[in-house]
């Protein structure tokens, strides 16, 4: 893909999103997140099996997406359900709780930014 984030970065991302979920999820949210991920999925595409046993890194390399960087929009939409949870490249790594939705840039206008929703491919909970 032209213009695509670099694999190092991306790996970054993907790193501080694994030891989010792994050490600061608890259990009851992953399954929350999980849950509605099987409920919202069977409604939206009754002939495919949910899995709800992916483990985080399944769930986060089948997951991740790349798309126009929306972060400055995020951070003011989304507001105080935001936390930091990390950094790659200089630039923070968002967490919208209630929507179980990860993002970040490394740059911060333009360009292009990775995300890792925990419901996906249905919109977050929160959303």
């Amino acid at each position: 893909m032209p213009n695509s984030i670099p694999q190092h970065e991306q790996d970054l991302f993907k790193q501080a999103v694994l030891q989010h979920i792994t050490t600061r999820l608890t259990s009851e949210d992953w399954e929350a997140f999980r849950y509605h991920w099987c409920m919202v999925n069977q409604r939206m595409d009754p002939e495919e099996d949910p899995n709800p046993e992916l483990t985080p890194d399944q769930l986060v390399n089948e997951t991740l997406t790349s798309m126009r960087n929306e972060v400055p929009h995020l951070l003011k939409r989304l507001g105080k359900q935001i936390e930091v949870v990390g950094e790659a490249s200089g630039q923070s790594i968002y967490f919208a709780q209630r929507a179980g939705y990860y993002f970040w840039s490394p740059q911060p206008d333009g360009g292009l930014m990775l995300d890792v929703n925990l419901c996906f491919p249905s919109y977050p909970c929160g959303w």
